[in-house]
């Protein structure tokens, strides 16, 4: 079974910023199948718990397309699938695009959208393990991928527990990117890296 998820940010005035449209809308076809509104629904619940701007989550819900647009979406209409359209915020309305800007939130967004699909298909959601570096001795933290004394942004401390978000191949040693935007080497000399 294929679903189809299609994903948006939205826009009310498009060309200047406005005040009155903001946060979450899930939106299935008019007239559309079973799944598709379970699939709506179960993406929504997850969703509506990310943090959004003041009631985001729930300013909107879940709407047919009729109701939002006045007509039915193509992509929503022609599919052979289930499927939904997910806008996760405003473009033209400055505290969305504050946050949807940033990792977290699109992290946090994803990871909804996946449990609402998981949960659709019957198939069990596995978290993502975070990864974590404890510093083993005194070592540079660095605005870069690479170990020029030009890109030293600081020092951390033996005993200082920093989280991973991936690992930087180089053709010398790797290096791991922090979730802080610094890179820290990967020698084991100077960390160990653990997940929970």
């Amino acid at each position: 079974c294929g679903l189809v998820v299609s994903c948006h940010a939205n826009a009310l005035e498009g060309d200047k910023w406005q005040d009155k449209a903001y946060g979450l809308v899930v939106i299935h076809t008019k007239n559309c199948s079973s799944t598709s509104k379970k699939l709506a629904k179960n993406c929504y619940n997850h969703l509506k718990d990310v943090d959004w701007y003041k009631n985001g989550g729930t300013k909107y819900g879940i709407r047919a397309d009729t109701d939002v647009s006045g007509f039915t979406l193509y992509i929503l209409r022609r599919t052979s699938m289930p499927a939904i359209l997910i806008e996760y915020g405003f473009m033209d309305h400055w505290e969305d695009v504050k946050i949807m800007v940033t990792e977290e939130f699109q992290k946090s967004c994803a990871e909804a959208t996946v449990k609402g699909i998981c949960e659709t298909l019957g198939v069990k959601y596995i978290e993502e393990k975070k990864q974590y570096i404890r510093v083993l001795k005194d070592v540079n933290l660095h605005s870069a991928a690479n170990f020029k004394e030009s890109s030293i942004c600081g020092k951390v401390i033996q005993g200082t527990v920093l989280t991973v978000i991936k690992k930087i191949k180089r053709s010398g040693t790797d290096m791991y990117l922090t979730k802080a935007g610094t890179y820290i080497t990967s020698s084991q000399k100077y960390i160990e890296i653990f997940t929970k």
